[in-house]
């Protein structure tokens, strides 16, 4: 059995050399990985796989999903920190994105509501985006009734998140054609 652990170390080993030598790492790894084999390759997988891994798209989705479930309420924070430095519709959009992500469906309302005021008050994507979170409240006809004046008002505003969402509402109205 010990000789299986043994082998075990070193095919890891064996593994991390060759991407060593894929990657045009520094050789000087290989004398780490197999002078050390178990601690070498702990080492070389934590200070150059893990860094490369995370600058890829699906290591981000996975250090995000990580993050996310250790520190859920982490984004919400942060948005509410910075629309309370700096109170701009991006940041009351962000902290509202953020509040429809947790689930708090009812507040995202009233600050996508608050956003759209002022100059604001015609922007399409604030009005999707309020239309969403209409619709995962369960108030799938004023999310229909939103995007049909959307529609009428710019009908060359083109969103396929958009276009999604109208469709669920109006399923959800029990409109099939």
């Amino acid at each position: 059995m010990p000789i299986l652990g043994l082998g075990l170390h070193v095919i890891v080993a064996i593994l991390c050399a060759v991407h060593v030598w894929r990657t045009s790492q520094e050789r000087s790894w290989l004398f780490v990985l197999f002078f050390f084999p178990l601690f070498g390759s702990i080492i070389y997988a934590l200070a150059v796989i893990a860094p490369e891994m995370s600058r890829s798209r699906g290591g981000r989705r996975v250090v995000h999903g990580l993050r996310h479930s250790l520190d859920p309420g982490r984004e919400l924070r942060e948005a509410q920190a910075e629309f309370e430095h700096s109170a701009t519709i991006a940041n009351r959009v962000r902290v509202a994105d953020a509040l429809h992500g947790a689930g708090r469906q009812v507040e995202a309302i009233g600050a996508y509501r608050e956003a759209l005021q002022g100059v604001h008050r015609d922007d399409p994507d604030i009005q999707v985006k309020l239309a969403r979170a209409l619709l995962d409240s369960g108030d799938a006809p004023a999310a229909r009734a939103l995007l049909d004046a959307l529609i009428a008002q710019q009908p060359d505003f083109k969103s396929p998140s958009g276009h999604l969402i109208h469709a669920r509402a109006l399923a959800a109205c029990g409109e099939r054609a």
